[in-house]
């Protein structure tokens, strides 16, 4: 049975459950219907992405517990007049006990203190495929899973279970929104694969301990095992014929999605030093993560003038790193620190953050210490009609920059009309560069417009 199939006949098993609960409060429901239309605001102002959504959101509460669905619909009629996705993004129920709650099903987990850090983001999907070509908050997907929350005084303890891996849904490699991966000797490339299939030796497993009010400070404690959410590229060389010439290149390299399963520890905080402000910082150490490994032969090669020389050391090079993919399994620390003030409808938020690679080969492409600052600025005006939003990332490391202003303004108390753009830029990276930069999109700065109507 198809994946979908599975979706749309537990909905359909909900709904049946949820309509003899005659005795209890009628369901709530609330939703809304989008329009979203995204134009390239370079050259040739391609028109990139038009789609409608329908979200629909039912809670129902019971003596005991509740049900909670969220579910999307888009229609995208700039990739067919037919083109229908259905997202069910959070799908659970949920049973209540003295001193814990049980939550079975599709759901959302925030196990970070500051929003739109990466340091814990692993544990829900994110589909990366329209990153830049929708809101923010449908990015996220919610996590099949169990979960447990136990309570005792201003301690919670909590444990996921989760049967089934899911990965971030990244751009098709023919897609401009595609990050660039570093290429042994910057061949043809043929891309394979996809998420791994369910095994029980890939269950995920997760455990938080929560420590609140303490002086003014949260403090959590994590540990996970966890797959990295974003894949690694197994890198094989092919050749057209059985039996190459000695000093022949190979006429493309395959490449094939690998996700590693790693432990993952770390910790979060946050303090309350005065009113309105908040200082926190995260940290996540993972056991291994893989990097892309590139040897000096590969990097020095120019297919415009290579020598026989070359070629040898680069068939040597191939061979020896045939059984590695050209991957490294490496200990990596992914971690943050930032300040946040937040009064009425005003918020702004800095995070600075750091990724560092143990046990470093001059030969990964990826750097050994990546800087990067977050930050993030929203306000409202005119009694709350007009709100300003502006959100930015810049890569130290890499000189490159993501800028996201926009504008919404509520027509009424239904209505809702936005306005924004993606802004990109910086210096180009080196031909082996091995982290995403945005200096890549700077041709496809994106202008928006967005109409939406809720209730």
């Amino acid at each position: 049975m198809r994946i979908h199939k599975l979706y749309l006949f537990g909905i359909l098993i909900f709904f049946l459950f949820a309509s003899h609960l005659t005795s209890y409060a009628q369901p709530r429901f609330s939703g809304g219907i989008t329009n979203y239309n995204g134009v390239q605001l370079n050259p040739p102002h391609e028109f990139l992405i038009g789609y409608n959504n329908f979200k629909l959101i039912m809670e129902q509460r019971v003596s005991d517990g509740r049900f909670y669905l969220d579910v999307d619909a888009e229609h995208h009629y700039t990739a067919a007049f037919d083109s229908l996705r259905f997202m069910p993004r959070e799908i659970w129920a949920e049973l209540y006990f003295d001193n814990s709650d049980l939550r079975i099903g599709r759901q959302l987990m925030n196990w970070s203190v500051a929003e739109g850090s990466e340091v814990w983001n692993q544990i829900n999907p994110q589909d990366l495929s329209r990153v830049v070509t929708t809101e923010p908050e449908k990015l996220q997907l919610g996590t099949d899973a169990l979960r447990w929350v136990y309570f005792s005084g201003n301690t919670r303890i909590e444990g996921i279970i989760n049967p089934v891996f899911m990965p971030n849904t990244i751009p098709e490699p023919d897609s401009r929104w595609f990050p660039d991966i570093p290429i042994p000797g910057d061949l043809d490339t043929e891309y394979q694969g996809g998420p791994p299939r369910p095994d029980l030796s890939r269950i995920q497993y997760g455990l938080r301990l929560q420590l609140r009010n303490l002086q003014n400070v949260d403090f959590d404690l994590k540990a996970l095992y966890w797959h990295n959410s974003t894949p690694a590229y197994f890198k094989e060389a092919e050749y057209d014929t059985d039996d190459p010439g000695t000093f022949d290149l190979p006429d493309r390299i395959i490449m094939t999605e690998t996700y590693l399963q790693t432990p993952i520890l770390g910790f979060s905080t946050e303090y309350r030093p005065v009113p309105n402000w908040y200082v926190f910082a995260e940290s996540a150490w993972h056991a291994e993560r893989s990097f892309d490994y590139l040897p000096q032969e590969i990097e020095i090669l120019d297919q415009e003038s290579v020598t026989i020389g070359e070629l040898n050391e680069l068939r040597d090079a191939l061979e020896e790193e045939e059984q590695n993919g050209f991957l490294r399994q490496l200990p990596y620390v992914n971690s943050s620190i930032g300040v946040r003030y937040q009064s009425g409808s005003r918020a702004a938020q800095v995070t600075a953050g750091n990724e560092s690679i143990f046990n470093y080969e001059d030969e990964i492409a990826q750097e050994q210490y990546f800087w990067s600052i977050t930050g993030a600025f929203t306000d409202t005006y005119f009694r709350d009609r007009l709100a300003l939003q502006i959100a930015g990332r810049y890569h130290i490391t890499g000189n490159d920059f993501w800028l996201t202003p926009s504008l919404s303004y509520d027509l009424s108390d239904y209505w809702e009309i936005t306005a924004g753009t993606h802004l990109f830029g910086g210096s180009k990276p080196d031909q082996y560069y091995g982290h995403l930069s945005f200096q890549q999109y700077s041709g496809s700065t994106v202008g928006y417009l967005k109409l939406q109507f809720r209730w």
